[in-house]
């Protein structure tokens, strides 16, 4: 019978501060993944920001078609009324028949593009499709229709400090770098300190008077101990460590070129909503007066119309143009309030 009992232990003290790249890579690739959840949820903020901007618009078209709607039945009426005494034109009461008609039917498409914009923004929200959801009116004034900070060079530094998009790149770029020099430590030698304890019994080993020699005696008279270094330096292991460097190397490029791509992405999307912001503010001013002077049109047309001094034609032509600046204003508004909220996420405002 036979037994050997050892304990051992080894110690790594240097390895080309491989751990040490590791460790910072681990961490660098851990922080890049929390940014990119946050852009994932500044991406979901934006995302029902423009699906409430699509309700809210959609209610003011179905606003204004039902206005134009209840217009045109009082005009048809008031030529059934007159056509029926014998002073009015049959040819007027079809025009207007058809031309409510074809509202209505515009209606309904605007009202279902209103339902189905909701439904997205529900779907957006997460929220359970089987109620009958109430979207609420957005209140602004004119203060709220006004670029508090125009500087545009201030609003994209701002925006390139922000963006968790930008900082996940970062760093994805700072991994890729340690994890390069991670990759030049397989060329460096390494140090490992070692110790160990053990011992040995046999049934064989005999006193003087040829009796085996007990267990605890044995393993105690037995006991050896023994502390050693370990040095290995990396000469040849068929280009292994070659290939890795390379890997590493173009890993970086790849985070590099990834970096830039998101740096400009966040300054295109900045450009752009700042462009959208400052059109916007232009066309709602333009549209004021373009409103203003349409509606004092399309009442002096109404008037002369059922006096009979105007035609249908011209008549129906005002109130197109009156309709039209009416979705153009509520386009220019809808769009500088929501455009600069927009703008105020991408800014972590």
């Amino acid at each position: 019978r036979n037994s050997r009992l050892s304990a051992g232990s080894s110690l790594m003290l240097f390895n080309g501060f491989r751990n040490t790249y590791r460790l910072k890579r681990v961490k660098s690739t851990e922080e890049s993944s929390r940014y990119t959840l946050e852009s994932s949820k500044l991406d979901t903020e934006s995302n029902i920001l423009q699906a409430y901007l699509n309700v809210a618009l959609d209610r003011e078209r179905v606003r204004i078609s039902e206005e134009r709607v209840t217009l045109l039945n009082e005009q048809l009426e008031r030529e059934e009324k007159r056509e029926s005494v014998g002073v009015g034109n049959l040819e007027q009461v079809y025009n207007f028949r058809s031309q409510l008609a074809n509202e209505n039917l515009n209606l309904v498409n605007l009202t279902n593009a209103f339902k189905a914009d909701k439904l997205r923004l529900i779907q957006l929200l997460n929220l359970p499709n089987t109620k009958d959801y109430k979207i609420k009116t957005y209140d602004f004034g004119e203060e709220d229709l006004i670029l508090n900070n125009p500087d545009f060079q201030g609003i994209m530094q701002q925006a390139l400090m922000f963006s968790p998009s930008l900082k996940s790149a970062q760093l994805d770029y700072e991994a890729a770098r340690l994890g390069l020099k991670e990759s030049f430590s397989s060329l460096s030698p390494t140090l490992t300190a070692s110790a160990g304890i053990g011992s040995i019994y046999s049934s064989n080993i005999l006193d003087e008077n040829e009796n085996t020699i007990n267990y605890g005696t044995q393993i105690n008279d037995n006991r050896s101990e023994s502390v050693g270094f370990n040095l290995n330096i990396p000469i040849f292991n068929r280009f292994r460590s070659k290939n890795t460097i390379q890997v590493a190397r173009l890993n970086m490029l790849n985070a590099d070129i990834a970096q830039n791509e998101v740096e400009q992405n966040v300054k295109n999307n900045v450009q752009q909503v700042y462009l959208d912001l400052v059109a916007a503010q232009e066309t709602y001013r333009a549209s004021q007066e373009n409103l203003k002077a349409l509606d004092q049109s399309f009442r002096f047309v109404k008037q002369r119309y059922e006096e009979g001094l105007t035609d249908f034609y011209t008549y129906l032509e005002s109130l197109n143009n009156k309709n039209r600046a009416e979705i153009e204003l509520a386009n220019a508004k809808y769009s500088i309030v929501f455009r600069k909220k927009i703008l105020d996420l991408l800014q972590g405002v």
